[in-house]
């Protein structure tokens, strides 16, 4: 089985360990919502902290991650990126690290529906407190990226914006 290549598991217990334990380690992106649940957030923190800088901060933002383990996926997500923030808070290297855009921008035109519904969700998202970053960046994809999944992106991103009357 190519694991890059999986259409995704409809329930957890049908997810292959190799696809699981790829997930972890942050070696594999998952494909559906199934897998992203499935992952165990905690261990993909340690596992992945040292590859973005934070070698010295994994082991405590594990343990973060750990104490949130009772609660609802909202909540554990929202609290992981408390511990971020905190961890990160007066580095010099902070931005480089949290800039929300260096993790996009090379998905601006990714073929996967998911990949696309993902991005474009973040950045509506995004438009209910920067509405004009968003408009920014959404103008800056149509121009460097005029392909069909850009437009889907931009189109998704902008929705709320349109339904305000912002954006066209």
């Amino acid at each position: 089985m190519d694991l890059a290549k999986r259409t995704g598991a409809q329930r957890r217990s049908e997810i292959p360990p190799a696809v699981l334990a790829g997930l972890n380690a942050g070696e594999l992106e998952s494909v559906n919502l199934v897998e992203w649940l499935a992952i165990d957030m905690p261990t993909l923190l340690r596992n992945v902290a040292p590859e973005v800088g934070l070698a010295d901060e994994a082991a405590a933002l594990g343990a973060a991650a750990d104490a949130l383990a009772g609660l609802g996926i909202v909540k554990r997500e929202k609290g992981i990126g408390a511990a971020l923030f905190r961890v990160l808070d007066g580095r010099p290297d902070r931005a480089a690290i949290f800039e929300a855009l260096a993790l996009l921008e090379p998905l601006k035109s990714d073929s996967s529906r998911y990949v696309q519904n993902s991005v474009a969700n973040w950045l509506n998202d995004a438009s209910k407190s920067q509405p004009d970053w968003v408009q920014a960046v959404c103008g800056r994809w149509r121009d460097e990226s005029p392909t069909k999944e850009t437009a889907y992106i931009v189109k998704r991103a902008l929705r709320t914006l349109r339904k305000q009357g912002v954006v066209a």
